[in-house]
């Protein structure tokens, strides 16, 4: 569990995996550079349990703690967490139970419950379960939630661990390295109580997230040449100046990868975004790259229109819907359909007091 100027939830996130019904673990927690009363509350809780770790560094970033925690972890096995999350009591054993049982998967995730910064629950995140439905979904995105991840170390090592290239991007493109080793799967069952708050680094990094992500996967289907002149590293470098940068055979790819990433993080609805998901639609369908996944496409039309009504944006949700079913009416049509049916889901499917997924 990376950590910097936690304090504020870091006590509930460290009493969560204290308290797992799996009790045979190493709780490695990396200070990331915490200037606040974290490094207290981290000294507290390593003296009252031995199984916790502590590992200091200076501020280098969530790739460097995540690398200095995976290189003294000894388990067979390597769970995520963050520090303003709540793990459910039997996430642990469930992992490690259904890892032993399926060894051709790599990494294990489950369902994830949304809550606000003061703990109220909100909806439930729906991720695929089985690994075909979770490779399929690495088109649209993360597949897995980070932070309610269990990895097999070995498969981890293989893969040659977190790579800083691709960060803050750098769990989605783990995610596509590792499924070259193996199966990605999730368990039904809800793991995590996933804290979304204005600090969260998702949403405060909606367009580097974007960019880093669609630039993992541009390098991952196409080959790292396909992006040999992008500034990768430049997280703050505007799309445009990055995709003129890109080989021009894979300029469209890389868009709609960049304009998904940023629908899936809730970050399109700025005007200039909105725009230039709708003047590069009929470019996207001729495309040799995306014509055969209209599917991918309808996802994004509806996924950005929802976002636009959350927003109060309706006139921008109508003319994105409009220009969907001219170019894409069956597609557009069969999806709108589908994305009313999973809104509407998770009260009939989810409901168990016990925390789990009944499906």
């Amino acid at each position: 569990m990376p950590v910097r100027n936690g304090q504020r939830f870091i006590h509930a996130a460290i009493a969560s995996i204290l308290d797992q019904t799996l009790r045979d673990f190493e709780f490695i927690i990396v200070d990331d550079g915490s200037t606040d009363g974290t490094p207290a509350i981290l000294a507290e809780a390593a003296h009252s349990d031995s199984r916790i770790i502590i590992l200091t560094q200076p501020p280098t970033g969530i790739v460097a703690a995540l690398e200095a925690g995976r290189a003294t972890a000894a388990g067979k096995y390597l769970a995520r967490m963050d520090a303003d999350d709540i793990t459910a009591p039997h996430r642990l054993a469930s992992q490690v139970s259904c890892l032993e049982r399926m060894s051709g998967v790599v990494a294990l995730g489950g369902q994830v419950r949304l809550i606000d910064e003061h703990g109220l629950p909100g909806n439930i995140g729906l991720f695929p379960v089985d690994p075909a439905a979770c490779r399929s979904y690495l088109d649209f995105g993360s597949p897995l939630c980070h932070p309610a991840v269990m990895m097999r170390s070995a498969a981890l090592q293989r893969c040659g661990g977190y790579s800083p290239r691709h960060e803050p991007a750098e769990d989605f493109e783990l995610w596509l390295r590792l499924s070259n080793h193996g199966d990605l799967a999730n368990l039904p069952d809800v793991v995590l109580h996933y804290r979304s708050h204005p600090a969260a680094t998702t949403i405060a990094r909606a367009k580097a997230n974007a960019r880093a992500a669609a630039l993992a996967l541009l390098c991952h289907r196409h080959g790292d040449n396909a992006a040999r002149l992008a500034p990768l590293s430049a997280r703050e470098t505007d799309w445009s100046e990055i995709e003129r940068e890109l080989s021009p055979a894979c300029r469209l790819f890389a868009r709609a990868a960049y304009l998904r990433a940023l629908i899936l993080n809730g970050g399109i609805v700025a005007e200039p975004e909105l725009q230039l998901l709708h003047r590069s639609l009929p470019q996207f369908l001729i495309d040799p790259l995306l014509a055969g996944r209209r599917d991918v496409i309808a996802f994004m039309i509806v996924r950005a229109a929802r976002q636009c009504v959350a927003s109060r944006a309706p006139g921008g949700a109508l003319t994105l819907l409009l220009a969907g079913l001219r170019h894409l009416p069956g597609a557009v049509a069969l999806e709108t359909g589908a994305s009313l049916a999973r809104r509407l889901a998770p009260a009939a499917r989810w409901g168990g007091k016990d925390g789990r997924a009944h499906v």
